[in-house]
């Protein structure tokens, strides 16, 4: 049995064959000792075995259309590798994968005459594709192997970020670092590393000009453009005049004005009645809600809401309760994350999950509930999947700066 023994990672990559000419390979590290296997469902397909204990770590790609959810890749590519058992779901929640966050989903199998076994399937998906990473060992022998199958899972190699994702992740520091949890060293050395992801995807200004004068030649050599049309845009790119005025008249003098003071770009939110106040970015829309006894926050496709409600109950069965109804609204439901959390000082539930709502957009939720003195106070996101990252500064000083009642100054 493998048991308590201590793997170093080795230095041998394992390469992958690709499932599309314009597929990066799979690439990560092995515990040393453990066998490697290219296998060809679905292509790109690897699997790590150690020597002992039938503990196997897969690693497969998927298109981004094989399924709507990580959960129905999680399940697809299971049934890859235990093919005719029936999983149980154990538990689901959140993991890490090559450095990116990934859903994780735990499941119990039951093999004829043999063991009982767990399988851990995390899923990431990069631009392209889905990955899932489906660790398989005896129940009894998973929590020694744990660290083996999570140390190959962070040495994947799933290649750039893209630079909206780069982006939205320097919000996010931001973010951080406006609510205290970040040192100011620590801020600047990860902003720092950021920039340069950030700068190696986006060229320079002036490799930007001279690919645009390129392609301008161009047209002009193959007679696309006139030569007064060449030198008319030439002239916008470059700054530069095609004729200069024969008599420069002086610019008549003008008086200074007065620097306008620049508008914050937080907010201070209070609510009419005096029960809260919250921070939050100015790019966003903030209204009362009269009817719902709360605000509501809105930028995009994305929402934020505060709802105050009559509740004498505990904090967990209002959030079951608000959840059973976004569920009965919510296909593909996939539930990230469940447990404790904060409102700024104040303790709350929290729920996070993701689906399809009923305009058919997937998009991802996040709902924390607090209750006091008789009232339950449910704040609430909402995004499309592909707003969610950029609404997530906002929602975090939202969450960092609310408390009860009302400023103790005029800010």
């Amino acid at each position: 049995m493998l048991g308590r023994c201590l793997f170093a990672l080795c230095s041998i990559l394992l390469l992958g064959a690709a499932d599309a000419a314009e597929e990066p390979r799979l690439a990560l590290r092995a515990p040393l000792g453990w066998t490697t296997t290219e296998l060809a469902d679905p292509p790109g397909r690897i699997r790590l075995a150690a020597p002992q204990d039938a503990a196997t770590l897969d690693v497969m790609p998927f298109p981004l259309d094989s399924a709507a959810t990580a959960g129905g890749v999680a399940k697809l590519a299971l049934a890859k590798v235990r093919p005719g058992l029936q999983p149980q779901a154990l538990r689901d929640g959140r993991t890490s994968v090559g450095g990116r966050s990934a859903a994780l989903h735990v499941y119990g199998l039951d093999p004829p005459g043999q063991p009982r076994l767990n399988a851990q399937v995390s899923v990431v998906h990069t631009k392209t594709r889905w990955i899932a990473l489906v660790a398989i060992a005896r129940e009894t022998a998973m929590k020694d192997l744990d660290p083996e199958f999570r140390r190959a899972a962070a040495s994947l190699d799933l290649g750039p970020e893209t630079l909206e994702a780069l982006r939205a992740k320097l919000e996010v520091l931001e973010a951080a670092q406006r609510a205290g949890v970040l040192t100011v060293d620590e801020y600047e050395a990860k902003r720092s590393a950021l920039q340069k992801e950030i700068e190696a995807l986006q060229p320079p200004e002036h490799v930007l000009l001279q690919r645009k004068l390129k392609a301008l030649e161009a047209a002009h050599d193959a007679g696309v453009i006139s030569d007064a049309e060449y030198e008319q845009k030439r002239a916008a790119l470059t700054g530069a005049k095609s004729a200069p005025p024969a008599e420069p008249t002086p610019p008549p003098p003008t008086v200074p004005k007065p620097p306008a003071k620049p508008e914050p770009r937080i907010k201070l939110y209070r609510d009419l009645r005096g029960r809260y106040h919250f921070r939050y970015a100015r790019e966003w829309k903030a209204e009362d809600l009269p009817r719902l006894g709360g605000t509501s926050l809105t930028h995009g496709g994305a929402k934020a809401n505060i709802l105050v409600v009559p509740w004498t109950g505990d904090a967990n069965k209002l959030l079951e309760s608000f959840a059973e109804q976004l569920r009965e609204q919510t296909q593909d439901y996939e539930e990230f994350r469940r447990g404790e959390g904060r409102v700024g000082a104040l303790e709350a539930q929290v729920l996070e999950f993701g689906g399809t709502g009923p305009t058919g957009v997937p998009a991802r939720t996040e709902v924390r509930v607090h209750v006091a003195d008789g009232s339950g106070y449910i704040f609430f996101l909402f995004a499309p999947q592909t707003d969610y990252a950029a609404a997530l500064p906002t929602w975090g000083e939202l969450l960092e700066s609310f408390a009860l009642g009302k400023p103790p100054t005029d800010e």
